[in-house]
């Protein structure tokens, strides 16, 4: 179990009755009972709070996750008019895909993207379907770089497993200084609150 972490919240007494009720069981007991409840439409541990669930179920370095945590940095893949809403000069952004283009059509792209400056509402539809995709990849991982620079969009996830074989995933949200406060259990991953990465730029270790 983690030995460094802040101080515990207080919980409602049903919160800390559900708890005691786990508690009670031998460490293999909760992770089969929390498996089996997990599966129920009216599940009695959910309300555990993630931090008090992991310490139950012994999950390791949750409050800091470590070695036995895999790890994702991630940047959302989102579309050339999205990411130039909030970011300028817009025009800019055709350069991320000269490499990718001739001579001849990145000076097209130039000037098709001039006007995109002074647009409320930039759009991309000069773009052809390759060079979009390009180019919101390259956006992305452009991304990735500034979120690796400042600690940014980084998840860890760990399971624990009972004697049966029942697997227990948690996920947390990884902070710029390694620490967890946010942490995901798997009553979140049944509710689909698992983070998504599904349309992003990863990395993994």
């Amino acid at each position: 179990m983690s030995s460094s972490k802040p101080p515990k919240t207080r919980t409602g007494a049903d919160d800390a009755s559900s708890l005691q009720t786990l508690l009670a069981l031998s460490l293999d007991g909760r992770r089969e009972a929390v498996a089996r409840d997990v599966r129920r439409r009216a599940p009695q541990f959910s309300t555990i709070s993630a931090h008090d669930l992991a310490d139950a179920l012994d999950v390791p370095e949750h409050w800091r996750p470590g070695n036995e945590w895999s790890f994702t940095r991630y940047a959302p893949i989102v579309s050339a008019e999205e990411h130039a809403r909030y970011n300028s000069p817009a025009s800019e952004l055709v350069y991320l895909i000269e490499d990718a283009v001739s001579a001849e059509r990145f000076l097209q792209l130039l000037k098709h993207s001039e006007p995109l400056d002074d647009a409320d509402d930039p759009s991309f539809a000069f773009l052809t379907k390759v060079e979009r995709s390009r180019l919101e990849d390259a956006i992305a991982e452009k991304q990735m770089e500034a979120n690796e620079s400042n600690g940014m969009n980084c998840i860890a996830r760990c399971s624990v497993e009972s004697d049966s074989g029942a697997v227990l995933e948690f996920e947390g949200d990884v902070e710029d200084d390694g620490a967890c406060i946010n942490l995901r259990t798997p009553y979140d991953k049944r509710a689909k609150r698992f983070t998504d990465l599904a349309r992003c730029r990863t990395s993994c270790w």
